[in-house]
């Protein structure tokens, strides 16, 4: 081969892997999106049950336990 082909080549092989990354990179900023609103939400639900007071907490935990 000669040294315009060996360039292309090398070439090629460089942007498939960039674009290699850049679908990794948006794939991981998507799962980092969707854990954030998972914890957005059980910090939510959280901040619910701290607002409780004691009697309604141990209604909760009797309905929770009962079915």
């Amino acid at each position: 081969m000669d040294k315009a082909n060996k360039a292309k080549m090398r070439a090629l092989i460089i942007k498939e892997g960039l674009e290699a990354f850049r679908q990794r990179r948006d794939m991981l900023v998507q799962k980092g999106k969707s854990r954030l609103e998972e914890l957005k939400g059980e910090l939510y639900l959280k901040g619910k049950v701290a607002d409780e007071t004691p009697r309604q907490r141990i209604e909760r935990i009797k309905k929770e336990s009962l079915g």
